[in-house]
């Protein structure tokens, strides 16, 4: 039994060894020690993956629109829209409607028109119309 456990812990050595290759020595090193053409070109590679990731995300679209209280469109309200990436900020049209595009994830659509506000959230995962936003 002895011997079964030794061979077991080897495979095991072995195979986390191959499946785990070892790290860049320069990595363990701090940035300040690191050429910094090294840093740079890691930077560059960062950002590409960034954007190839951006770019391959689905994207769905959004649409809604402000009302007050009466019901009525409200025109030119700024509306910003915070979710999954940076906030978007959107002016309504005259019927009152906005629309973006966006990967799915949680929303949080606020309008203000003068003083008044009003915000909802909602979970996207598909093109969807959001419920009328009543600002007051």
């Amino acid at each position: 039994m002895r011997r079964q456990l030794r061979v077991g812990f080897l495979a095991f050595l072995i195979t986390a060894t191959t499946a785990y290759p070892a790290q860049n020595p320069k990595a363990d090193q701090p940035e300040e020690s690191q050429p910094k053409d090294s840093k740079a070109k890691d930077d560059k590679s960062k950002d590409k993956k960034s954007k190839d990731k951006k770019s391959n995300e689905k994207k769905f679209l959004v649409r809604g629109k402000v009302v007050d209280r009466d019901g009525s469109n409200v025109s030119n309200a700024v509306v910003t829209i915070a979710g999954p990436r940076a906030p978007i900020t959107t002016t309504t049209d005259s019927a009152g409607s906005y629309s973006f595009e966006g990967p799915a994830g949680k929303y949080t659509v606020t309008a203000k028109a003068g003083a008044k506000t009003g915000s909802l959230s909602d979970d996207v995962a598909a093109s969807k119309e959001l419920r009328s936003l009543k600002i007051e």
